[in-house]
């Protein structure tokens, strides 16, 4: 009993500590200018959240990847920092990978004193046999902050136009059985 304790305490210990090696351009910062991500992977829109991996890329002269397992519940929380592009790519084994780019530039300072969050919820499609990945190379949805309503939009069109492309590769794979 006393070592099924110790590893549960050793566990706990391993998850707080694991928090404490985000790089510097993914902490919050006393500022208050970045964005609160609340995050999840499902595997349908009905769904629970599932694990996977999340990998967070900073874009930029200040190129950064970060990487880590969402927990079992398939839900993470991360900040993104202002003045910068970042990519959020969701992954899990069998899955067609989901990448959301997030822009938070071009934010007046004034505005940053708002709390902005964030929920990103990538629902990831089984993966066919032949899928070709470098069609989930590019972003398939694209978030932005906007001026008129004081909060960050997605490009609906953008994303219309890169499931399409996902959903093409399907049917080839589907062709190819």
């Amino acid at each position: 009993m006393k070592y099924v304790i110790l590893i549960a305490l050793q566990l706990c210990a391993f998850s707080a500590f694991s928090q404490l090696d985000l790089p510097s351009w993914l902490q919050a910062d006393t500022t208050g200018e970045y964005v609160t991500v609340n995050g999840s992977i499902s595997l349908s829109r009905d769904s629970l959240p599932t694990d996977g991996m999340i990998t967070v890329t900073k874009r930029g002269k200040d190129f950064g990847v970060y990487q880590f397992a969402c927990d079992k519940k398939g839900e993470f929380k991360i900040f993104l920092p202002a003045n910068a592009h970042y990519s959020i790519r969701f992954d899990k084994e069998g899955y067609i990978g989901k990448t959301i780019d997030v822009f938070t530039t071009n934010i007046p300072q004034k505005v940053w004193r708002n709390y902005f969050a964030l929920e990103l919820n990538g629902v990831l499609q089984e993966e066919p046999k032949g899928f070709d990945k470098a069609v989930t190379m590019v972003p398939m949805m694209i978030a932005k902050y906007d001026a008129e309503v004081k909060f960050f939009i997605f490009d609906e069109e953008f994303a219309k136009v890169r499931q399409e492309a996902v959903q093409k590769e399907i049917e080839r794979c589907k062709q190819n059985l």
